[in-house]
């Protein structure tokens, strides 16, 4: 009979599938991503402090008044379907600059309230509209124009405008491009001239119409720059801007609503899909010195307390929120690393990222090997697989798995938009980088001199500038796929050459940063784990408990949560000694004085508060809580049967 193993069976696509995205995740990749994005988010809010007010109080770089009517009133506008992307559709507008703004928003809002009035006041602009030719109308309000200017000889010009009609039943001359009269009403009669000429005046008599509740007359000059603003505006721009006066509602204070909205953005409330910015920060809301600065130290003790991980369920949330408040806030200012900087803290509130790394998994291994010591005297076998790495989970896999996939979004999007600009193409872009002087290491004489080295020699740039774009390609078009194979170390490293570059190059320090530390989520938790343990491995020692006793068991947790590396050997099953008793590498005891000192330089967690322990009389109290003195007469029993043996984690947490 064959003892060959049949093959497993096929997996179908679904189960491969939900696989990818919430198999297990070791929780030691978030927890490092945490701390390193931590640390940038402290010191980047931290440079605020300096100038806290001028970034968002209430008179800073974009006050309070202007930002409130931002995320109240900004325009969204939805793109047409047609086949281009960048066709923008046309819209009313007013002009940018401020005095000609003021004198059409002026003419807006004179306009006659009664609808049918309006609309025969503006007749000949929509004459010139329905004609659906971009010269002739433009022709049409350059006559416009003139006619409005030659104000002494106004009514004289639109006389000899209608005698020069051609006569009843006479044959239409050729259209004159030279002549005053635009080729459009050259062939109309002496009737239709002179129904032209009737909307003339009604128009150049709105241009001078005084305001709707009485007042002065505009002045000329005013009127002018409406009718160059007509006469700048494109034909469809044109449309937009007649359609939109005709539109307007009758009660005088919603047009000047209406129009004052269209002044401030630029845009009609009726061509958006959305106003406003569905957004909070508390500096919409706070704008007093004091209150600021209390509200900013209690954000950053709030990331400290997030970055050490501590109730990382709850100040990643608050940390992720708090970082909102100050992009919201100052969007004008918003650059690439606030954008990964929420992507980051998004997904680390997702995942359990302080499930690793973090206070809150030194307190989840001291309640691990404090219920192990009640319930068997000993730490057991599941207890020690608890500390020797944190368990893992899929909230962690699933967040580490969305963070994989955005950073190869980003890199698609990244490349694909390279590919649409001519500089990617021939290497230029490349250069431009390299010798900007805003953002390079221009400013050094060597650098300067090396720049000119490579532009010196044709073949050398060429060179130099086609393998720095075909890399940067390669990398951006092939690292979303290539990530996924036996060549994810290689497009890691390149990656980080590639950030490291720019970084270097172009002075976007935290950006690159932040980017490295999206690329984190590639390396697996037990190379992390590996590593940091080979760093600050201590040496070997002995711990001797009596588990039945409260004091020596919750000595004996208390070694356990902060023995990160695995030196200490727990020994509750060997010599049982009234007090917990230290033994160095030969098994020789610890003096009890010296015991916590000795304890302290060789566990890596003690080693990094070195400087609390420095506080007066924190390490005495300290060692008569870890190593009390034995207490007076008997001995203890010993314990229970099957639970002693060495303990002793074999990886870092």
């Amino acid at each position: 009979m064959s003892t060959t193993l049949a093959p497993p069976p096929p997996r179908s696509f679904a189960a491969k599938w939900r696989d990818f995205w919430f198999a297990p995740g070791d929780p030691t990749t978030l927890g490092f991503i945490r701390v390193v994005a931590g640390i940038l988010i402290v010191y980047l809010h931290l440079s605020y402090t300096f100038d806290l007010y001028g970034f968002f109080g209430k008179y800073g770089w974009y006050g309070q008044e202007y930002v409130n009517r931002d995320r109240h009133e900004y325009p969204s506008q939805a793109m047409p379907l047609n086949d281009t992307w960048d066709d923008v559709p046309a819209a009313a507008d007013v002009p940018e600059f401020p005095h000609r703004k003021k004198a059409v928003v002026d003419f807006i809002n004179r306009l006659p309230a009664d609808p049918a009035r309006r609309a025969d006041a503006l007749r000949y602009l929509n004459r010139l509209l329905m004609t659906n030719n971009s010269e002739a109308g433009r022709a049409g309000l350059r006559y416009l124009l003139m006619i409005f200017e030659n104000d002494d000889r106004r009514e004289e010009a639109l006389r000899k405008f209608v005698a020069d009609a051609p006569a009843l039943g006479e044959a239409p001359k050729a259209p004159d491009e030279n002549a005053a009269v635009p080729a459009l009403f050259q062939p109309m009669p002496k009737d239709e001239r002179q129904a032209v000429a009737d909307e003339i005046r009604a128009f150049i008599a709105l241009l001078y119409a005084p305001p709707p509740a009485g007042g002065r007359a505009r002045d000329p000059e005013d009127a002018r720059y409406v009718l160059q603003h007509l006469v700048e505006c494109d034909h469809d721009s044109l449309k937009a801007f007649v359609r939109f006066l005709v539109a307007l509602p009758a009660d005088p204070a919603e047009m000047e609503r209406l129009t004052g909205y269209l002044a401030y953005w630029h845009a009609e409330p009726s061509r958006t899909v959305r106003i406003g910015h569905p957004i909070f920060s508390v500096w919409f809301h706070v704008s007093d010195r004091p209150t600021m600065t209390a509200i900013h130290f209690g954000i950053l003790a709030v990331m400290v307390l997030f970055t050490l991980g501590v109730f990382t369920r709850v100040t990643s949330v608050l940390t992720w929120l708090s970082a909102l408040c100050y992009i919201h806030r100052s969007q004008q200012v918003l650059f690439g690393m606030d954008t990964m900087m929420s992507i980051l803290l998004f997904y680390l509130m997702i995942g359990n990222s302080g499930a690793a790394l973090s206070v809150d998994r030194v307190v989840q291994r001291y309640r691990a090997a404090r219920a192990s010591i009640r319930r068997t005297g000993g730490i057991d076998e599941p207890t020690r697989a608890f500390l020797a790495a944190p368990p893992p989970s899929v909230t962690a896999g699933f967040a580490i798995r969305l963070l994989q996939v955005h950073f190869c979004f980003i890199y698609m999007a990244s490349g694909m938009s390279k590919l649409k600009g001519g500089a990617w193409w021939n290497g230029n872009a490349i250069w431009d980088v390299m010798v900007v002087p805003e953002f390079t290491l221009l400013r050094y004489p060597w650098y300067e001199q090396m720049m000119n080295v490579i532009a010196g020699s044709k073949p050398v740039y060429y060179t130099f500038i086609s393998c720095g774009a075909w890399f940067t390609l390669f990398l951006e078009l092939g690292l979303p796929f290539l990530i996924w194979t036996r060549l994810r170390p290689v497009m890691v490293f390149m990656a980080t050459l590639l950030h490291a570059g720019i970084g270097v190059l172009m002075g976007l320090n935290l950006f690159e940063l932040m980017m490295m530390a999206m690329l984190l989520a590639y390396i697996p938790g037990g190379v992390i784990r590996e590593w940091i343990r080979g760093k600050v491995g201590g040496k070997p020692l002995g711990f001797r408990f009596d588990g039945r006793s409260a004091g020596g068991g919750r000595a004996a947790a208390a070694v356990a949560a902060a023995d990160l590396d695995g030196v200490v050997r727990f020994d509750p099953a060997g010599e049982i000694a009234a007090a917990p008793v230290l033994t160095v590498a030969d098994g020789t005891p610890a003096a009890r004085e010296a015991a916590f000192g000795t304890l302290a330089g060789s566990l890596r967690l003690l080693r990094g508060l070195w400087l609390i322990l420095l506080l007066p009389g924190l390490r005495g109290w300290l060692t008569r809580v870890m190593f009390p003195a034995a207490p007076a007469g008997g001995e203890p029993t010993p314990p229970k049967r099957g639970v002693g043996g060495p303990s002793r984690p074999t990886a870092a947490s």
